[in-house]
């Protein structure tokens, strides 16, 4: 298959990778420089075992690659979205599959402007990977990636089928508000809390008030997604969060890493969505708006 990643991070940058061992892949970004370095020397993954492998892919300036594509995965900011889709509407065919991975919540409405709803797949990813000095991707923790269609279209088995030929570990789940629920809050404790902290994951687990910031965003979150018509338990929850602190403690959370390297956050997308939604069903949620005020506040000290 032709497929498009638009955004060449970390993430973007490991799927790209592991989805070219069996697709004609296209790496899509704003930055030349980014461009560049991966036409000139690919993309090199460095694995948990320090192992490392290149693949050599071909990458575009944003707007400037015409092949229609038969599966476009979105990688940038979440807030970025439609802009990205807007200058990259060339790689759109009438066919053509939008797929989302990444951070926060209206992903799909944001597509659902560009395709049809039976072309919308979104999902989240439990890999966990950072971009080093040189450019390379440590890819610090492997998870499994659950997928699913807002119409439950066959669009999401054929994604599902190309993520496995290429090693990534996938399950379909067609209730879909519960899978961007589900991510949302991973997202919503481990995201902020590390950023604000400039820790790694698993400093959350090891320091006792760090949790129970964790739990009581958590309460928050599971609060409006059961209003909003999900049935979650919050230990069955907290308890995936901790495993998640094992599992890849080792890495730096996506919104630890854009402040480090004094980047705008998805904050608005994740801990704001769950405060919006809060609002509209009259539930306060003061830790959710705290940590958005928060990052907000270290993103102006830029």
């Amino acid at each position: 298959m032709k497929i498009a990643i638009i955004g060449s991070g970390a993430m973007g940058s490991l799927f790209g990778a592991y989805l070219s061992k069996k697709n004609d892949v296209y790496m899509i970004d704003i930055s030349q420089d980014a461009v560049n370095k991966i036409n000139n020397f690919g993309i090199c993954i460095e694995e948990k075992d320090h192992s490392k492998e290149y693949y050599h892919i071909n990458a575009f300036l944003s707007g400037e690659c015409k092949i229609i594509c038969d599966l476009v995965i979105l990688f940038v900011k979440s807030t970025q979205n439609i802009a990205a889709l807007q200058k990259n509407l060339a790689i759109i065919g009438s066919n053509t599959i939008l797929m989302s991975l990444q951070n926060g919540s209206g992903n799909d409405k944001d597509m659902a402007r560009f395709v049809d709803k039976k072309q919308i797949v979104v999902g989240n990813t439990l890999n966990n990977c950072v971009t080093l000095e040189n450019g390379n991707v440590y890819h610090s923790g492997c998870g499994l990636t659950i997928i699913g269609s807002l119409v439950n279209s066959d669009n999401v088995k054929v994604c599902a089928n190309i993520l496995k030929e290429s090693s990534f570990e996938t399950k379909i789940d067609n209730d879909i508000n519960k899978v961007i629920w589900h991510k949302l809050f991973t997202n919503a404790t481990l995201n902020p809390i590390t950023a604000l902290f400039n820790t790694k994951i698993k400093v959350c687990r090891e320091n006792k008030d760090m949790w129970t910031l964790v739990e009581n965003v958590l309460k928050e979150a599971i609060l409006v997604a059961n209003h909003d018509g999900c049935n979650f338990d919050y230990n069955e929850i907290l308890k995936e969060i901790y495993d998640t602190t094992i599992r890849v403690g080792s890495g730096y959370t996506s919104m630890a890493q854009d402040l480090m390297n004094k980047r705008y956050t998805e904050i608005d997308k994740i801990n704001g969505a769950i405060s919006n939604l809060a609002y509209q069903y009259g539930i306060e949620t003061p830790y959710n708006d705290f940590l958005v005020t928060a990052i907000h506040a270290k993103e102006k000290m830029f």
